[in-house]
């Protein structure tokens, strides 16, 4: 399941960026032959970064309902 989201990941996005290790092998083989810039980032305080630097630009950001609290209350518009 999670290599066929990498995939429609991977056509439509610039970034994948999978905050649990759970999945991410099979998000990045979905996503594998597409130019996509991925990162698998599981620290919150760096995702809290890296959420704080993407809600000053012009993005369109899913999440994933297992976000850390903070960090979602750092992109909630």
């Amino acid at each position: 399941w999670h290599k066929t989201i990498g995939k429609k990941i991977g056509q439509i996005a610039d970034e994948l960026i999978i905050i649990s290790p759970d999945s991410a092998n099979d998000l990045k083989n979905g996503a594998k032959g597409h130019n996509l810039k991925i990162t698998v980032e599981t620290n919150p305080d760096k995702l809290l970064k890296i959420a704080a630097n993407l809600k000053n630009q012009n993005n369109i950001i899913l999440i994933e309902n297992r976000i850390p609290e903070k960090v979602y209350r750092e992109i909630k518009p």
